[in-house]
This record gives structure tokens, sequence and C-alpha cells, in this order.
């Protein structure tokens, strides 16, 4: 059958907080039946293990591209030529997240997975992931995006599997 083609861009592939809590989270998508996952790392390799073992377990069962040197152009022609179905933007705002990647729609479908809970207010961001408790269903028109609500917390981590 036909994989799901998922990928998901982030600048937070390295020494940072985002990558320790989502390293099994990242293994774990890649060596996912049914899903074909591109990671787009928009950091330049900081000589971390985390980033060395972030690489290694997307790479068991995925695509990870270092793309952290490659005009954000050129970027989105490497999203779209890997034929994405989804892109997810782990980012937002945040420093050097190549939000404009998003406004160029670099795949058909788009979701904001908002490690800062807040709204991307951009109309190319149709889609969040979030849960009831951090934005309750009443609260939902504050926010410029569809929310697809998780069954616990949006928040998922990799704290028993890194600590």
């Amino acid at each position: 059958g036909r994989l799901l083609r998922v990928g998901l861009k982030s600048y937070d592939i390295g020494d940072h907080q985002s990558a320790y809590l989502g390293l099994d989270i990242l293994g774990r998508l890649a060596e996912s039946k049914g899903l074909k996952v591109f990671v787009y790392c928009l950091r330049p390799h900081d000589g971390s293990d985390l980033r060395e073992s972030v690489q290694r377990r997307v790479e068991k069962g995925g695509t990870f591209r270092d793309v952290s040197a490659l005009p954000t152009g050129d970027i989105a022609a490497t999203i779209n030529l890997d034929s994405v179905h989804v892109l997810v933007d782990f980012d937002g705002h945040f420093r050097n997240s190549r939000l404009e990647l998003m406004a160029m729609k670099s795949a058909p479908v788009q979701v904001m997975y908002p490690f800062f809970v807040g709204t991307s207010g951009a109309d190319y961001l149709p889609y969040a992931f979030n849960d009831r408790i951090t934005t309750p269903p009443e609260h939902a028109d504050w926010m410029s995006e569809k929310l697809i609500y998780l069954p616990r917390t949006f928040y998922v981590n990799s704290h028993r599997a890194t600590w």
C-alpha cells in the first residue's frame, strides 16, 4: 500500500530541550509502518551527541535531511520533491524557524506542533495539535488554526527514554 509521507521541520534538533523531549517520538514515527517520515533539520550540526542520536534514530526507518545551509526556497523544493503529504512545523515563531516554508505551502497539509502554546495567526497553518486542558474547546475561537485535540496532552515527550 501507499505510505503517508510526513515531514517534520525544526531548528531545535541538537543540544536543545525540544530534541531531548522529542527524540523517542521522532524515532517511533520514523519506524512506524504506514508512514514515511522526513525530518528537515534547520540547525547546523552542533556536534552534540543528541543531534547524532536523533539522526541515527530517524534513519532507522525514515530520512534525515540537514538542510541548514540551503536557502529557504531550496528547502521548499526539497520538501516538494520528497512528495510530503503532511508537513509539521515544530518551531512556530521561534528564532531561525524559517516559518516562511509554511507560507510557501511546501506540502498540501500543514500542521503546527506548538512547543510554545499559542496561535500562529497565519492562514497558511490551518491546523495545530493541542489538548483540551491547554486550549479548552470554548477558547478554540481565539486560535487561527483548527485544533486537532490529542487524547491526554499535546506535549508528548521522551522523558522515560531520555532520563
